[in-house]
């Protein structure tokens, strides 16, 4: 059974926490592999639609990033797995 990091946040407003945040967990992601474990990210809110390119860059190197509608939308099919 694979073991699972989540970690979940939401963000009204844009700003640099944020974006330093994505960049972190990046760097969290890749060391999360290396213990044979899943990080799932769990963000939402509208600061994120002005942080379009930090959270497309977070999409791309971590493999699970969710919104909570996907989350709830999913989970059973990443536990399954």
């Amino acid at each position: 059974m694979p073991k699972f990091l989540f970690e979940c946040n939401f963000y009204s407003d844009s700003g640099s926490k944020p974006i330093e945040v994505a960049n972190a967990y990046i760097d969290l992601n890749k060391q999360i592999k290396e213990q044979n474990m899943i990080f799932i990210w769990v963000t939402d809110g509208f600061g994120w639609k002005k942080m379009y390119n930090a959270l497309h860059k977070a999409s791309a190197n971590i493999d699970f990033v969710l919104n909570y509608n996907m989350l709830k939308n999913t989970l059973d099919n990443l536990l399954k797995d």
